[in-house]
């Protein structure tokens, strides 16, 4: 499997993109959350926007620590906490204004993606399927880590009401290929192409570019 050191190493960008988009193979937290540390990484080479890739495995850790309590024993819980602990540690939360959480909902079946923007106090949903349950969960659950775990500047916006959650760019994408044959991709080549727009493309230019590739659905 090609990996983000690869892409780094030997320049194999578009290859890598190529897997992400091949409707053929199954895509894994593994290879989604490596294209969003790359993402980061290109993005703050080339245009200099400040972003943090958040693994897809806080979501459901989050999840766990808002179940019923009988769903964890009290040591259980602890671990679960200490993780997602460590995971929002590793964020740097005034110089990475952009945040990136790939999900991984539909009972693992389906893709969609949260973007954090620090900056502007706007939470949004990135789902092809518009699906409003995971919209109203993901809601909460963001929300929530973002009131417990989050400094406390961050905590404070959260309880004076100043975070808007949106739902953001949805619908079906495609693309042609070499052929020039018209291609429909699934929700993880989805989200690759519309997050790479949204980081590599200028502010300027971004919502038409977003448009652009879009056909929004009714």
């Amino acid at each position: 499997m090609t990996t983000v050191a690869d892409v780094h190493d030997i320049n194999t960008e578009e290859n890598y993109r190529r897997q992400l988009l091949d409707l053929s193979k199954f895509l894994n937290a593994d290879i989604i959350n490596d294209w969003m540390q790359y993402l980061v990484w290109r993005t703050k080479e080339d245009s200099g926007i400040l972003g943090k890739a958040v693994t897809s495995w806080i979501i459901p850790d989050l999840e766990l620590l808002c179940a019923p309590p009988s769903t964890l024993s009290q040591i259980q819980w602890d671990v679960v906490f200490k993780r997602v602990c460590r995971l929002t540690e590793d964020i740097n939360w005034k110089d990475e204004p952009i945040l990136l959480i790939p999900i991984h909902c539909n009972n693992r079946t389906h893709w969609a993606l949260i973007v954090v923007n620090l900056n502007t106090y706007v939470i949004e949903l990135w789902d092809s399927l518009h699906d409003k349950n995971n919209y109203e969960k993901m809601k909460q659950l963001v929300l929530w880590w973002l009131h417990c775990f989050a400094p406390s500047s961050v905590q404070c916006d959260v309880k004076t009401g100043k975070f808007q959650f949106w739902i953001g760019p949805s619908g079906c994408l495609c693309y042609f290929d070499a052929d020039i044959t018209k291609l429909f991709i699934n929700c993880m080549g989805w989200i690759v192409e519309l997050t790479s727009v949204f980081m590599l493309t200028k502010e300027s230019n971004r919502s038409r570019s977003l448009t652009k590739m879009l056909r929004l659905t009714a």
